[in-house]
């Protein structure tokens, strides 16, 4: 299973693109937050950003991990 993202710059050129595969355990799910995380990882400090995805569990996901962080539900 494959993922990949592309940064643009103002004018819609490509500064950065980044394409790998999963290889353990594979999922669509899987393929769409590794690219988002990956590419966030690599934004500089106050970049912006948009994200386009059309998979809702992968936004359902990043809601979710964003609201424990949040509320410090990620303390085991």
């Amino acid at each position: 299973m494959g993922t990949g993202w592309v940064i643009l710059n103002e004018e819609e050129e490509v500064m950065l693109e980044c394409s790998s595969s999963i290889t353990d355990w594979p999922s669509s799910i899987r393929a769409e937050l590794v690219a988002i995380l990956s590419a966030i990882l690599v934004l500089q400090t106050g970049q912006k950003v948009n994200i386009f995805t059309d998979s809702q569990a992968a936004i359902d996901s990043i809601k979710y991990i964003r609201t424990s962080l949040a509320n410090g539900k990620n303390k085991t």
